[in-house]
């Protein structure tokens, strides 16, 4: 007597019992594939219960070889809640059948696909994830507790084009083990979606992707975009992008902030003692604004902010080369002015020295920090507000600062402060 056998008959005489007491309907149940028949999710036969496949709200369990049978065909699944890959004697396992997303994959509300850390292969979703049956504000989960195989998702996440009330589709991503997603997530137009990456795991966006919003949550994240990656982060003048912990974005590929132009930009928070470094281009109709948080935002890329560089807070942006206005090939692109607004804010200069034209705006108390090497001079006037405050000039390598333009104390006070050992 093999052991689905005796599952199904113990299942019998429990049923049986409970039959003493009132009829109960049959019903979706969570089971684990065994693939004894096809490859058809919806075949009952190919689940341990042998009694009906889980749907809805319920888990499906990947835990063996399943005789083989490791590419899955969804045809007829409605949804599913919970898939879960689970032991060391997991197969590589297919879910949706090939070309990527030829079928969808409806992961139900409050979802998770999660790839546990005692699997000893990577997992794979050629189909395209539809994210709930309707349009109403969830959570979805992509976990991968191993750090030894990757969680993949070939195809396009989307989201539903009718149904309930619309609200914010959350995509979170969990664990320590790489996660990928090289199809395109895109929101329909109605419920916004929020990517929220989670754990110490790199995750992989390659595809063209317009969402609304960038959580960064995990300490040590690592996001890739690759060489040709799209990463459009369309939330207006709203909070766009939220960074919490030690992160880094990699790849040569493109991040969008906003469609907003002027000074009405993305709002960017990083936390306090926390850095983000982004090696990727940014593109911005509009400024870049460093709205909120005391951390500090390294920028790698060649970039293209179209309107000014705005620091409202006391954290700091680090830049290796500043350019000209309207230049490109520089971490600042065509922005005319950078405007020091923020009580404490501070420019951290790493390059080999340059002249630049663009304005210096000082609103507030200020640091320019060159800790690269070479000189680095202003050319420009500096523009001043009517309030006191003192521009800090520091840094403690070989070093040169120049501030070639006039500095005026405008309406109010302006006083200059030396520290560190350079000049």
């Amino acid at each position: 007597m093999n052991h689905t056998r005796f599952c199904f008959r113990m299942s019998v005489v429990v049923g049986c019992v409970v039959l003493v007491f009132g009829v109960q309907p049959a019903r979706a149940t969570s089971g684990a594939w065994e693939g004894d028949t096809s490859l058809y999710w919806t075949n009952n036969n190919n689940w341990a219960s042998n009694y009906t496949y889980p749907s809805g709200d319920q888990t499906a369990t990947f835990n063996s070889t399943a005789n083989n049978r490791t590419n899955i065909n969804i045809q007829g699944l409605s949804t599913i809640r919970y898939i879960t890959f689970d032991t060391c004697n997991a197969a590589a396992f297919h879910i949706g059948t090939y070309p990527p997303g030829s079928q969808t994959l409806t992961v139900y509300n409050n979802g998770t696909l999660k790839l546990n850390a005692n699997v000893g292969n990577s997992q794979t979703f050629p189909s395209t994830l539809r994210l709930g049956t309707d349009r109403a504000g969830s959570t979805y989960v992509l976990q991968n507790d191993s750090p030894a195989y990757t969680l993949t998702v070939l195809g396009d996440v989307v989201v539903p084009n009718s149904g309930g009330t619309t609200g914010t589709k959350t995509l979170a991503f969990n664990g320590a083990g790489a996660i990928r997603v090289l199809g395109n997530i895109s929101t329909n137009g109605f419920s916004p979606i929020n990517l929220d990456k989670n754990g110490s795991g790199v995750l992989t966006l390659t595809g063209s992707n317009r969402v609304t919003r960038l959580d960064i949550d995990g300490a040590g994240s690592v996001i890739d975009i690759g060489s040709d990656g799209y990463l459009h982060l369309d939330n207006l003048g709203s909070t766009t992008l939220y960074v919490t912990q030690d992160a880094a974005i990699k790849g040569r590929g493109t991040i969008r902030l906003s469609t907003n132009t002027g000074e009405n930009g993305a709002d960017c928070y990083i936390a306090a003692g926390k850095t983000l470094t982004i090696e990727s281009d940014l593109v911005s109709d509009g400024v870049f604004e460093m709205w909120s948080g005391t951390g500090t935002f390294v920028f790698k890329g060649n970039n293209d902010f179209r309107s000014n560089i705005l620091m409202n807070t006391s954290g700091a942006i680090q830049v290796s080369k500043i350019g000209n206005v309207g230049s490109t090939g520089n971490n600042f692109g065509y922005a005319p002015i950078i405007k020091l607004s923020g009580n404490g804010c501070r420019l951290i200069y790493t390059g080999e020295g340059e002249t630049t034209d663009r304005l210096l705006s000082l609103g507030n108390n200020a640091t320019l920090n060159h800790s690269g090497t070479g000189e680095l001079i202003f050319a420009s006037n500096l523009s001043v507000g009517g309030n006191t405050k003192t521009l800090t000039l520091t840094g403690s390598t070989d070093g040169v600062g120049e501030i070639a333009g006039v500095i005026s104390a405008g309406s109010g006070t302006t006083s200059l402060a030396k520290d560190g050992s350079g000049t």
